[in-house]
């Protein structure tokens, strides 16, 4: 069985499964001490690469855009970008005004994006790919172009992302491996072996399209 987690789920659940020898993988949501094998992506490390980018762009005021912090994923993200803002020299309380909390939609991100344009963001990371492209829709509706005035990095790089307009920079998942880990581990405490109780984690990949561009805009103002 694979499952999802949060920080906020009844985890007894997963002690009467393994009671019953029930084979489990949990993927991006390891709880520690639990016994239960875990993989996931790199979100941490994929965000520090994404905010990287985008400084290589000559962006200096970079937001996040994010669904709700009761997932490790988020929580692993959220640390990246901390992380990689505090190595860019951005202040906490900045980097915390930079961060808008949202749901994982198209509307999630576009709210949480008119929050950033109101802070006077010129790149946004998303962390997923609809919520990038609610980033863009909100770009747009304040008159603003992607990525002539405002820069989007998604997450996940979902099959049609190549086909957006414009196409979309996002950071790749490697969803055929973590498949594959998933398969074996599956298979192999089928067979009796115990669960590899270490989390693996994946790299992601960053996949550069025309959605993020070279910063040229000095301020960007709400309107």
């Amino acid at each position: 069985m694979c499952i999802r987690d949060s920080t906020q789920g009844d985890h007894s659940v997963y002690a009467r499964l393994q009671e019953r020898e029930m084979p489990l993988v949990i993927v991006n949501g390891a709880i520690e001490g639990s016994g239960i094998a875990a993989v996931s992506t790199d979100d941490r490390d994929a965000t520090v690469t994404a905010y990287e980018y985008l400084r290589d762009l000559g962006h200096e005021r970079i937001g996040f855009v994010t669904g709700p912090s009761i997932y490790v994923p988020v929580q692993r993200k959220l640390d990246g970008f901390r992380s990689a803002a505090a190595a860019a020299g951005v202040g906490a309380d900045e980097t915390e005004h930079r961060i808008a909390e949202s749901t994982f939609t198209l509307e999630g991100g576009a709210a949480g994006t008119r929050r950033l344009l109101d802070r006077d963001v010129t790149g946004i990371i998303a962390a997923s790919d609809m919520m990038a492209l609610g980033a863009i829709r909100a770009v747009r509706e304040r008159g603003l172009e992607v990525p002539g005035d405002v820069s989007v990095v998604g997450y996940d790089d979902t099959d049609l992302m190549r086909f957006t307009d414009p196409p979309l920079t996002t950071i790749r998942q490697p969803v055929e491996q973590i498949a594959d880990h998933i398969a074996t581990e599956i298979l192999a405490q089928i067979g009796g072996r115990a669960p590899d109780v270490h989390e693996t984690l994946f790299a992601g990949e960053l996949i550069a399209r025309s959605s993020a561009a070279r910063c040229s805009t000095v301020v960007v103002r709400g309107r």
